[in-house]
């Protein structure tokens, strides 16, 4: 019967992951907390799908804000006109 891999082969492996994130992040600093985090998730037992897995793996999309421009500013003097 086979065995899966050993605790330190393991650790091992959400090592390097977490590393290739960071890398393909472009090497920011103060994120391996969510690197480590999505190469834990990552290499979870099989319980979880292949789209899940998939989707844990998938870098995060940066979203932008989407801010409305200010309002124009009405004047008293253009209203009377």
């Amino acid at each position: 019967m086979p065995k899966g891999p050993t605790v330190a082969e393991l650790e091992e492996r959400k090592r390097q992951l977490a590393y290739q994130f960071w890398e393909e992040e472009g090497r920011p600093a103060g994120r391996s907390e969510v690197h480590w985090q999505r190469a834990c998730l990552a290499l979870a037992p099989a319980a979880a799908s292949p789209a899940k897995k998939a989707s844990a793996v998938a870098a995060p999309k940066a979203t932008a804000a989407k801010v409305k421009p200010p309002a124009k500013a009405v004047s008293s003097r253009s209203k009377a006109r």
